[in-house]
């Protein structure tokens, strides 16, 4: 099955993305990137740190249509990938290639050339100007970073965008945290009361009536109380004496996030500024450990040194083995090998039942598999089927083959084959996800690193209330020493729950201290849980 980012070849193909696969979309964005700068040279941790701000901005808005300007261009990367410059990201920096930065002969996506800091929002001003006098409908957007913005150019734009009130929206990619932080959790709330249409519409008839009631003056009270407290909780007062609506800060590294905040700013008008907080480096170790070193990036060689931190193994190590393989009345149990890889054992099955079709999990020989195998790269492309005949496929960032085979009238798919990394730059198989189910109601998701020789972790116990009304309850025993842990699911009524009340995020911790401590359901009541990332 081809990969996400395989689909998109612009703008308009993004928009065809369901919204819950665009974190998976960043993912191999960030994974291209990363594997290409590596190569090319280039600005590997601000491009990085980007990702799904400009995933998210390019969902939202209709470029080149509306005008989407990137200050000095050092976090243009994806931006390149999403409008239709995928296929020769490979020429990056290379004579003939792609410009490094935004450039007007490369593409109509790119409305100014840039590489100087602190331009963009004297651009977008003159642009969103422009098209009041035109009569225009387009919207514009400037990012700049929190280096940039202190350009004083930049202060100069600020100052004349709140005197003019254009529809202007600046997005301060904020990637150092020098702004002032947050204020506990009233940030949060009044960012989504006023950037919501209907909280600014009930503003507005509440003050509305009270001048009706009690006078103006009752209504001048009512703003000055409202703007006292915003300035005592909320942070960006500078931004607001200048004229501009404040919101966020918002956390740049969730896509679905910011496609929802960029939705309900888009339609407000006037000028405001949205305040997105990132890291540099995301997702890759070292250029998050060290962004300074990984800002700008040299070219490989033809046969490029392994990257640092990259873990090696010796030329004997044996392949990442995967199978599974087996029955397990009160949950599932998964094993690790050391050496020879991992061996999966799966199940989810009621006691008293043997199959999955007598438990009511899957329909008569339907069985569905999903594998998706990453390195220290990035992810490499899934492949599915349904059935039950054997399937095999190869993903993107690892070499070898994987096998799948379903028996009908059983209760388990097998799942055998070897992986290993492809490439000097990451020859270690960090791990995979496994979903087993029906073709209609996948009911088990897992993921399980495999490059570790050592876990910490701690049991857990889960309880959720599942769309039928149950309450499983969910056991999660783990051992250390063996490296093993089993999830058990137990109820009265089990076998009346719905398939899709039985699926489960885990995800199991690597070394670096990092462990499984902490649950946190996806979406409230979906009965889906997840370890978030400061917990592993």
């Amino acid at each position: 099955m081809a990969s996400l980012l395989d689909r998109v070849d612009s703008p308009q193909d993004l928009k065809g993305i369901p919204p819950g696969d665009l974190p998976a979309l960043c993912a191999e964005i960030r994974s291209l990137i990363l594997g290409t700068v590596l190569q090319t040279g280039g600005h590997l941790a601000t491009n990085l740190g980007s990702v799904e701000l400009i995933t998210a901005l390019h969902y939202v808005y209709d470029a080149p249509r509306d005008h989407l300007v990137f200050d000095v261009g050092h976090q243009v990367y994806a931006h390149k990938i999403l409008t239709g410059r995928k296929s020769r990201i490979a020429t990056l920096r290379q004579e003939g290639g792609l410009s490094g930065f935004s450039n007007r002969e490369e593409s109509p996506y790119d409305l100014f050339t840039t590489g100087h800091a602190g331009t963009a929002l004297s651009t977008a001003l003159g642009l969103a100007c422009g098209e009041k006098v035109r009569g225009g409908t387009a919207r514009t957007v400037a990012v700049i970073g929190d280096a940039g913005i202190g350009a004083g150019m930049a202060f100069e734009a600020l100052n004349m965008a709140g005197e003019v009130k254009r529809d202007l929206l600046v997005v301060l990619n904020d990637n150092r945290m020098s702004i002032a932080p947050s204020n506990g959790a009233m940030v949060g709330y009044f960012t989504r009361l006023r950037t919501n249409p209907s909280y600014r519409k009930a503003k507005h008839d509440v003050a509305e009536a009270v001048e009706r009631i009690f006078g103006g003056k009752a209504r001048e009270a009512a703003e000055h109380w409202y703007h006292t407290l915003r300035y005592a909780v909320v942070p960006g007062h500078l931004f607001e004496e200048l004229g501009f609506h404040y919101f966020g800060p918002v956390d740049g590294h969730d896509v679905q996030t910011l496609v929802r905040e960029l939705r309900d700013l888009r339609d407000v008008g006037g000028p405001r500024l949205l305040h997105v907080v990132t890291e540099k480096g995301h997702g890759y170790e070292p250029a998050r450990q060290d962004p300074v070193k990984f800002h700008g990036v040299k070219p490989s060689p033809k046969k490029p040194a392994p990257a640092p931190d990259v873990k090696v193994p010796p030329a004997a190590a044996p392949q990442v083995s995967w199978t599974r393989a087996s029955q397990n009345e009160d949950g599932f149990e998964v094993h690790r090998r050391v050496p020879g890889g991992t061996s999966f054992l799966l199940s989810v099955l009621p006691a008293g039942t043997t199959t999955m079709e007598d438990a009511g999990l899957l329909p008569a020989r339907t069985y569905g598999y999903t594998v998706h195998a990453w390195n220290e790269v990035g992810s490499g492309a899934s492949a599915e089927t349904w059935g039950t005949t054997a399937g095999t496929f190869t993903p993107a960032v690892v070499k070898g083959t994987l096998a799948a085979s379903a028996a009908a009238g059983k209760d388990r798919v097998k799942i055998d084959g070897t992986l290993e990394g492809a490439g000097a730059l990451s020859p270690v198989v960090e791990g995979m996800t496994i979903r087993l189910g029906g073709e209609a109601a996948p009911f088990f998701t897992l993921t399980v690193p495999a490059a570790s020789n050592s876990w910490r972790a701690k049991a857990g116990r889960l309880t959720w209330k599942s769309a039928a009304g149950t309450k499983p309850k969910v056991k999660l025993d783990l051992d250390p020493a063996r490296g093993t842990f089993r999830l058990s699911v137990a109820s009265a009524d089990f076998a009346a729950a719905p398939a899709a009340a039985l699926e489960c995020w885990i995800a199991c911790g690597l070394d670096a201290g990092r462990s499984l401590e902490t649950w946190q359901e996806s979406k409230p009541g979906s009965g889906k849980f997840r370890f978030p990332a400061k917990g592993m």
